[in-house]
């Protein structure tokens, strides 16, 4: 990305992977339709909730069960009443075993955070949402991502926490 980094989750699992330079657009989700507009409302709130601990935690097994619900949220193909999105039928059909991605040997604790934060899902506001940012393959055949960018009180945060860490490792 223009040489920087960008920390994000795929979301596109069938389009294939590249060390080449791909080109992406960038998108808000206001510039989504309008069913992936209420996936990215779930992102939004699972992200609010959980995508900086992973980054400030590092912890693997917590950003293995967020990767999983991401793709689970946008791929699944949820069988809903026509015209309705309700929360507790994509709780009730996200699943690592039956989902849209049926996934395999993986520690139980990916399957504990999993759990967990499919069990605290729920619809983020729309400040939550002006936080994703959904990179989109510009040729239509790289995989799509999708970041947070979190707000300037929680970068904040961030930037405490790791004077913090820097702090105890000098000391």
């Amino acid at each position: 990305f223009n040489g920087g980094d960008v920390q994000g989750y795929c979301y596109e699992l069938e389009a294939p992977v590249s060390s080449n330079p791909v080109s992406f657009n960038v998108l808000n989700w206001t510039e989504l339709n309008a069913m992936q507009q209420e996936r990215a409302s779930l992102l939004a709130d699972l992200y609010n909730d959980w995508y900086f601990e992973v980054l400030t935690t590092g912890d693997v097994d917590m950003a293995t069960a967020l990767a999983f619900l991401t793709n689970e949220i946008m791929e699944e193909n949820y069988d809903l009443i026509p015209g309705t999105f309700f929360l507790t039928d994509i709780q009730a059909q996200s699943s690592t075993t039956t989902g849209a991605v049926q996934f395999s040997d993986f520690d139980a604790g990916v399957q504990a955070f999993y759990d967990v934060m499919l069990a605290e899902l729920d619809f983020g506001t729309e400040a939550m949402l002006d936080g994703l940012v959904f990179y989109e393959s510009a040729e239509g055949n790289w995989q799509d991502v999708v970041s947070y960018v979190p707000a300037p009180s929680a970068m904040a945060l961030l930037g405490l926490a790791g004077l913090a860490g820097r702090r105890r490792r000098n000391s």
